[in-house]
């Protein structure tokens, strides 16, 4: 699978751990239902005008959080034109998520882009009052295509379907309005190496004992491939951090907010001057409202093991919801 973009854009690849990732079977368009602005943004207040945590710019967590509104100011948005839907209560079950996260580049000799980056994952919810518990994966990464790109980056199979494992704690919350938020609080995920215990540092050598051939291709860390103007191979790390919070807008669908943030290093390369190109470049998280967004689609009960809907979704077999599955019916799950 072939994916625009500026090769500096290695967190495209790299992905939400890709968190934001690479499919082959998508399309690479966000949701026709979330909107790139906020004109069409249904407004609603905080959880409960309570502080939601969310990442900073250079990946850390952030001391600052989303803070109630004052009188006067501008509602925040959940990022969706469809109404929010009163009376949900429960989420137990399986659900596709896909998440858009975006970032702003300065690379030299490129100019300013705005890199789209799509995570696909397949989580088990289970609940227990308020609290949420996700259990599940990746299942596939995509980027939106970049036009114009002098660049293509091509990320493998062996990384894009990965299948990393994701758990994340959460909370489901009826709102100052009557409607349940489901709010996840910020998530920080590392690609390419494990945790260092003593230091939040990411590997920046090959000879780092926390760097893991995470795509299990023979490189170290994880690998995306160059064509066009440039030629070669990227090795690189990442530490991304995720924050959600998001509406119903239909009984098996939520629509929201993804809070995003990456730091990568390269540590090597083929041919290793890339290492050094890549350097040059700056990202961050695109800072405009509703750039970055979250939506869930159920796609089974909790008592039901074969996949809900199953008329229109490609699940002849009867068997569980996997990977594979979200796969092939990404389009299905996350129409235009």
């Amino acid at each position: 699978m072939k994916i625009s973009a500026s090769f500096r854009l290695l967190l495209a690849a790299a992905g939400i751990a890709c968190a934001t990732g690479c499919g082959s079977n998508s399309n690479g368009n966000p949701d026709a239902a979330i909107p790139s602005g906020p004109d069409s943004a249904v407004p609603v207040p905080g959880l409960d005008g309570s502080a939601v945590p969310v990442p900073s710019l250079d990946g850390s967590a952030s001391a600052e959080a989303a803070q109630p509104q004052e009188a006067g100011t501008a509602t925040p948005s959940y990022c969706t034109n469809k109404p929010a839907l009163p009376n949900v209560t429960n989420v137990s079950g399986t659900w596709a998520i896909r998440a858009l996260a975006t970032q702003v580049v300065n690379a030299p000799s490129v100019g300013l882009l705005h890199p789209k980056t799509l995570f696909y994952m397949l989580v088990n919810l289970t609940q227990s009052g308020t609290d949420i518990v996700a259990d599940g994966r990746y299942c596939d990464r995509a980027e939106i295509d970049q036009p114009g790109s002098l660049v293509t980056v091509v990320v493998p199979d062996k990384w894009a379907h990965t299948e990393k494992p994701v758990r994340r704690p959460g909370q489901l919350v009826v709102g100052a309005d009557g409607v349940s938020v489901l709010s996840f609080p910020l998530l920080v995920e590392l690609a390419g190496a494990v945790p260092d215990a003593t230091t939040d540092q990411l590997p920046t050598s090959v000879s780092d004992p926390h760097v893991i051939d995470e795509d299990n291709d023979g490189h170290p860390g994880i690998t995306v491939n160059l064509t066009g103007m440039l030629l070669g191979s990227l090795y690189s790390v990442q530490r991304q951090t995720t924050a959600i919070i998001a509406i119903p807008v239909a009984p098996d669908r939520f629509e929201g907010v993804l809070d995003f943030a990456s730091k990568q290093n390269v540590l090597d390369s083929y041919p290793t001057s890339l290492t050094a190109l890549y350097g040059q470049a700056v990202a961050y998280s695109d800072p405009s409202e509703c750039s970055s967004t979250f939506a869930m689609v159920k796609v089974a009960d909790a008592t039901n093991v074969a996949p809900l809907d199953a008329s229109t979704l490609d699940a002849s077999d009867g068997s569980p919801p996997s990977c594979a599955w979200l796969r092939d019916n990404e389009a299905v799950l996350f129409p235009q």
